[in-house]
């Protein structure tokens, strides 16, 4: 059996690639738990944006043996580069944000006009899809092999309803209904 895997091959790879995985994993934690203790050690005890409480209750007349030490000047401005990072990250989302929507909006429509072909005989399928892209009857009807009157029909179904709040060409005013 040359070549062959046997049932107890597999199992040892397998085996393999977990160890492998594990011992991984493990150095990855090891390094996450050395990055927290570093940043512990390095953080300050006393947060230097609260000034330091003192006692005015002494006498004047006492000489003073201890001077308090001076008050922390203000936290200097952010350097202008943290405010241009963060102006350029907000433009980015603001992009990204922008394409999203207009995608979400191709979406919507590519929807009402896969609801709209399914409403119709998969024979006039065609004829849907050239008259949402604006063909006339006509056009439909000489490309599609229908009559003219199948094709008004199609052309009608692919403008949906927003043909009910125009006028009537007789010259009454339509009524949308619903």
């Amino acid at each position: 059996m040359t070549g062959d895997f046997a049932l107890r091959d597999v199992i040892l790879v397998v085996a393999a690639l977990a160890g492998i995985y594990f011992v991984v994993m493990a150095l990855r934690l090891y390094q996450v738990a050395r990055h927290k203790r570093h940043a512990e050690m390095h953080m300050p005890l006393v947060d230097p944006a609260v000034p330091p409480q003192f006692d005015d209750e002494e006498d004047d007349e006492e000489p003073v043996l201890y001077a308090p030490p001076p008050r922390a000047a203000p936290a200097p401005p952010p350097p202008p580069q943290q405010d241009f990072n963060a102006e350029l990250q907000r433009s980015q989302m603001d992009t990204e944000i922008r394409q999203l929507r207009e995608e979400v909006l191709a979406l919507r429509e590519e929807i009402v006009e896969l609801k709209t072909a399914r409403r119709v005989s998969p024979q006039y399928a065609d004829a849907m899809a050239l008259a949402q892209r604006g063909l006339t009857a006509q056009d439909l009807a000489d490309r599609c092999d229908i009559s003219i009157g199948e094709a008004e029909l199609v052309a009608a179904l692919a403008r949906g309803t927003q043909t009910f709040d125009e006028e009537d060409p007789y010259g009454g005013a339509r009524t949308r209904t619903a």
